[in-house]
């Protein structure tokens, strides 16, 4: 049939697929960029494109406070995600223009805050009150850096390959709305709950669940990311609370309490995203570090 429709075979003895033969070398089933660092993984072949906005604020104040703002809204497009040498998600290596798409770790909005205050009691302050009030009340300062941001497109995979050479493939959708599984409660329980709805994907236009053989017989029509399914913001709260003290001229002390993530806010971790897993859509992880909190002490003399 290839032949009646005017392909010809590359080279004689050619025993391929037509898609395999209309590659600009049909003699190999792969393109393996090694060399990378590390050399087994290769190198980052591609182009990526990053367009930003970014704020500033950088304010210090006579009473002791500084505050250092930023708000970031940005877009990274990229087709240059994947370093591995074979098995990769390209689905054309020697037409990369087809893989650009929003990145895996594009951020749509990042702001940091840090800030510091100290207690304006005591010799030289605002409030220079008695010896004994000085030192109970003076030298406590309090500081902290506040991060927030937007979650990251997330994939699912179909878990076979229909492209020669083992570049994988694309599931199947009739839309990028509703990927994700109605949760039982309020919020998502990861005990009870999963991430992702199977009967959004491996579907045709009506809806209707396609056959394995129609899955092998053409590459999904999904774009690598969804940019509409994110995973959860990234929100964390550092705190440190700090107690300087004179002792005399030459003997100082210094307590210091620092919180990390002080609020213990829990940030899923990344669902099992391959569609023929037994655990698809299961999540049993945590994509952020716990509470956190240390103590330090320093004497000086």
């Amino acid at each position: 049939a290839a032949r009646a429709a005017g392909i010809p075979l590359p080279y004689p003895g050619f025993t391929g697929s037509v898609s395999q033969s209309l590659k600009p070398f049909p003699q190999y089933g792969d393109v393996a960029t090694s060399g990378g660092q590390p050399s087994s993984a290769g190198e980052r072949t591609g182009d990526s494109s990053y367009h930003a906005m970014i704020a500033k604020l950088d304010k210090r104040y006579s009473s002791g406070v500084t505050i250092l703002f930023s708000y970031v809204f940005s877009k990274l497009f990229s087709n240059a995600d994947s370093a591995v040498t074979v098995g990769r998600d390209n689905l054309d290596q020697y037409n990369r223009k087809l893989q650009k798409a929003l990145s895996w770790d594009d951020q749509t909005h990042v702001v940091r805050q840090a800030f510091s205050y100290e207690l304006p009691v005591g010799k030289g302050k605002s409030w220079n009150l008695n010896g004994a009030a000085n030192k109970a009340l003076g030298g406590w300062s309090l500081s902290g850096f506040l991060e927030y941001a937007s979650g990251t497109p997330l994939t699912v995979g179909p878990g076979f390959s229909a492209i020669p050479g083992g570049a994988g493939n694309r599931v199947f959708i009739n839309s990028y709305e509703g990927w994700r599984a109605p949760v039982s409660g309020a919020k998502f329980d990861p005990f009870k709950d999963v991430w992702w709805d199977t009967s959004k994907f491996q579907v045709g236009p009506d809806g209707k669940k396609l056959t394995q053989a129609q899955l092998n017989s053409a590459i999904g029509n999904a774009t690598k990311n969804n940019p509409k399914q994110r995973s959860p913001w990234n929100l964390n709260e550092n705190l440190s609370l700090a107690k300087n003290l004179n002792i005399t001229e030459k003997i100082k002390f210094t307590f210091r309490v620092e919180a990390f993530n002080i609020f213990n806010r829990v940030r899923m971790g990344g669902p099992d995203s391959t569609v023929t897993s037994a655990n698809f859509g299961i999540i049993r992880s945590q994509g952020n570090e716990p509470r956190k909190m240390q103590f330090a002490a320093k004497f000086v003399f």
